[in-house]
């Protein structure tokens, strides 16, 4: 018998005789004969991978040989019978997309004339969250060396980023933000958003803040020049004064 062939498959058989050394051929059969093999089930998809976002899941995998088309199935219900060894799952309609994150598991069966395979390893995928809404109430103080920015914590916010002076700077998971290293009496500006695993929100609205003059020195060397009816008075001028 020849075992190890492929189900659904046509094989070309010829026989031939040889002495019982095996060594010189004796008769070579002139007749050649062509039979297929039975038809089989399907073997189950493999190397099955994902692409997850908040409110769909895209699932692909290996064409099987001898499948004619895939069935598959959601929480144990199937969602779909396709011919493609892709399928992008955007829920049971527009109005009921999948639920971001949520946890559902996945199973793939190849199909042909002969019935229906086992399924490929039952696959548990979880939608990512819904971005964060963008910060608000942000709050800003200043020194002569430092801006300091606080603002109301976003829900389902894993991080967040502030824009200064166009660099973004990773803030975090706190709800503040200190700069420090700055010059006096410069202006600045900023804009913060938040993030987590499904995205990022949009920025915040772009504000100027300048920070804190540096107070100036006390007048020295002052004099008085008194006249008649009036006294002039003369001092030496003070740095970062500007009246």
């Amino acid at each position: 018998s020849l075992t190890g062939l492929r189900a659904n498959q046509e094989y070309a058989i010829r026989i031939n005789t040889r002495n019982s050394e095996a060594k010189e051929l004796l008769a070579e059969s002139v007749n050649e004969q062509l039979v297929s093999t039975i038809n089989a089930v399907p073997e189950s998809p493999i190397n099955v991978i994902s692409t997850i976002k908040d409110t769909s899941i895209t699932l692909k995998w290996d064409p099987v040989y001898n499948a004619k088309s895939y069935r598959i199935t959601r929480d144990s219900v199937t969602i779909a019978t396709i011919s493609d060894t892709s399928y992008v799952d955007l829920g049971d309609s527009v109005e009921q997309p999948l639920i971001a994150n949520t946890e559902y598991t996945y199973q793939i069966y190849a199909i042909n004339d002969a019935g229906e395979g086992s399924p490929c390893l039952e696959m548990i995928k979880r939608t990512l969250p819904t971005a964060p809404l963008k910060p608000e109430g942000i709050i800003s103080s200043v020194t002569k060396t430092s801006i300091n920015l606080i603002w109301n914590e976003v829900i389902n916010a894993t991080g967040y980023d502030v824009e200064f002076n166009g660099s973004i700077k990773n803030a975090g998971i706190a709800n503040q933000f200190t700069m420090n290293g700055l010059e006096a009496g410069t202006y600045y500006t900023y804009r913060v958003r938040s993030r987590n695993e499904g995205g990022k929100s949009e920025w915040s609205e772009l504000k100027t803040i300048q920070t804190a003059m540096v107070t100036p020195a006390v007048p020295m060397n002052i004099s008085l020049v008194p006249s008649e009816n009036k006294i002039e008075v003369y001092w030496q001028a003070s740095s970062n004064a500007s009246a």
